[in-house]
């Protein structure tokens, strides 16, 4: 599911906050996927993923889940 433009309210608490995580991280600060240079080695490296909000899907779920854990959300991969 993509992020929608406008934080969505819920009655979930959890929902409430992985929809506001989404609308900060997608919407307000742009953090999105290199699609045109993946290969890039600054897609990996976390300092350059903060600074240009660009990255592969594993450095960018990394920051997703070092914020949502930040915030009280206690987020794990798949297989974790």
């Amino acid at each position: 599911a993509s992020p929608s433009s406008s934080a969505p309210s819920s009655s979930d608490p959890v929902r409430s906050a992985l929809a506001a995580l989404n609308h900060v991280l997608f919407i307000q600060l742009s953090f999105q996927g290199d699609s045109e240079r993946y290969y890039d080695a600054r897609n990996s490296f976390i300092n350059d993923v903060l600074k240009r909000r660009l990255g592969i899907p594993i450095s960018l779920a990394v920051v997703y889940m070092c914020v949502s854990h930040r915030i009280g959300l206690r987020l794990t991969g798949v297989n974790a």
